[in-house]
C-alpha cells in the first residue's frame, strides 16, 4: 500500500477545515492553529448578548470528528524548497501539500479570548451579562456585522436604544445591490434602529463615539462592526512577495500561490475576489480538497470557478431579516413574508451551528 501524501493545513477556520474534510480518508493531515478550538464566527454576535451560545461558539478541536491530527502552534517560517514549516517553538514540520488558511481578524472581542476553548467559553459567559445589560447601544458599521449586531439587540427587547453609526449613505452597500439596501433599511427603520449615515467616526470610545463633524453620540455600550484585517503578518519576514498590497495572500486560478506549485491559499486571507463569507470558503475548501487529490493522482485539476453572482443570506435577529439570491445577474431581493422565511429557516434561529462544524467529521 502507498504511503499517504501529508498535507498540513495552517488555520482551522471554514476554509481550513472544509478542505481538511474533504481530504481525510486520502491523505495525512494536520491542522496547524493557535488555539485550541474552531471559532464559529456565525454565532457569535449572538453569543455577546444571550446565554448557552458559548458551547457552539467555541469547539474544542479535538471533539469535532475529524480524521486529522491538530497540533497547537504558530508557523514562523515556509521553506518551500525543503518542503517543511517551523514553529515557534522550533519544531519543523514536513509537507507533501501545504494549505493557508488563516483567515482574518475583526476587532470583535469574540475573536480575543486565547487559546483554549474552556477559557474562551468562559470569558464570553463573563463578558456577555455586560453587554446584555446595556439599554443604549452603539454600533460602529452598518455592514452584515452591524446590522446582525443591531437585531441582536433587538431580540433582547424592543425598549433598547439602538443606533447604527456609518460612512455609507445606505446599510449594506458592499453587497452592490441598491434595492438589496432599500429593503435593509426598511427593515432597521421598522425594527426602530436609528441610523447615522454619511458620518466618519473620528473617535471610538468604550460608550461614547465622536463623528468628523464634530457630534458625540453617547451610550452603555459601543461594538465596533467594521474592519477586517487578513491574518497574514507572519508570512512578511521570509516571503512578502506572496502578499498584496491589502495582505491578502496572492493566489492563481487553482488556488496555488504565484509562483509556487504545492503551496495554496484560500479564504478570507487570500486574494481570491469573492465575497468574504463562510459559504465561499466552504466551497473553495471542497475544490481544494479536490484539486490537491487530482495532482498527486498525476491530473491537473480545472481552474477554480469563481462565484460572480451575489448572495447574502442578512439575519436580524432570530426571527427576521432580507435576503439576495442569486438569481439573474444582479440577484433577487426577497423580504417579507418569503425572505423572512428564507432567511429564518435557513440561518437565523441556528446561525448554522446545525451545520458547523459538525459537518465536517468523518463518516462513521
Amino acid at each position: 500500500m502507498s504511503q499517504k501524501s501529508k498535507v498540513i493545513i495552517i488555520g482551522g477556520g471554514y476554509g481550513g477545515l472544509r478542505t481538511a474534510a474533504a481530504l481525510q480518508n486520502q491523505a495525512d493531515v494536520t491542522i496547524i492553529d493557535r488555539n485550541t478550538y474552531f471559532h464559529h464566527k456565525a454565532a457569535a454576535l449572538r453569543g455577546l448578548v444571550a446565554k448557552g451560545w458559548e458551547d457552539r461558539i467555541y469547539v474544542d478541536f479535538a471533539d469535532i470528528g475529524l480524521n486529522a491530527s491538530f497540533r497547537q502552534g504558530e508557523v514562523t517560517q515556509v521553506d518551500p524548497d525543503a518542503r517543511n514549516v517551523t514553529l515557534a517553538d522550533g519544531d519543523v514540520m514536513g509537507f507533501d501539500d501545504l494549505v493557508i488558511a488563516t483567515g482574518s481578524t475583526t476587532v470583535l472581542p469574540t475573536e480575543t479570548f486565547g487559546a483554549s476553548g474552556a477559557d474562551a467559553r468562559r470569558k464570553i459567559t463573563e463578558i456577555m451579562p455586560d453587554y446584555a445589560k446595556a439599554k443604549r447601544v452603539i454600533v460602529v458599521g452598518d455592514g452584515p456585522v452591524g446590522v446582525e449586531m443591531a437585531g441582536e439587540y433587538r431580540d433582547l427587547s424592543p425598549d433598547i436604544d439602538i443606533t447604527l453609526v456609518s460612512s455609507a449613505a445606505a446599510p449594506m452597500t458592499t453587497v452592490g445591490n441598491p434595492k438589496f439596501s432599500a429593503r435593509v433599511a426598511d427593515l432597521l427603520k421598522r425594527q426602530n434602529i436609528k441610523r447615522i449615515g454619511g458620518k466618519i467616526v473620528s473617535e471610538v470610545g468604550d460608550t461614547h463615539v465622536i463623528l468628523s463633524d464634530g457630534t458625540r453620540v453617547d451610550g452603555d455600550i459601543v461594538v465596533q462592526a467594521v474592519g477586517i484585517t487578513p491574518n497574514t503578518d507572519w508570512i512578511r519576514s521570509f516571503a512578502p512577495d506572496w502578499l498584496d498590497a491589502r495582505g491578502q495572500v496572492r493566489v492563481d486560478p487553482d488556488l496555488s500561490v504565484v509562483g509556487q506549485d504545492r503551496i495554496f491559499a484560500l479564504g478570507d486571507c487570500s486574494d481570491i475576489s469573492e465575497p468574504k463569507m463562510l459559504k465561499m470558503a466552504d466551497v473553495q475548501g471542497k475544490y481544494l480538497g479536490a484539486a490537491i487529490l487530482a495532482r498527486q493522482a498525476g491530473d491537473t485539476p480545472d481552474p477554480y470557478e469563481r462565484f460572480t453572482k451575489k448572495l447574502t443570506i442578512l439575519p436580524f435577529g432570530a426571527k427576521d431579516g432580507v435576503a439576495l439570491l442569486p438569481l439573474g445577474q444582479e440577484g433577487k431581493v426577497v423580504w417579507r413574508p418569503l425572505g423572512r422565511f428564507l432567511v429564518v429557516k435557513r440561518k437565523g434561529t441556528h446561525l448554522l451551528s446545525n451545520m458547523f462544524p459538525s459537518s465536517y467529521a468523518a463518516s462513521k
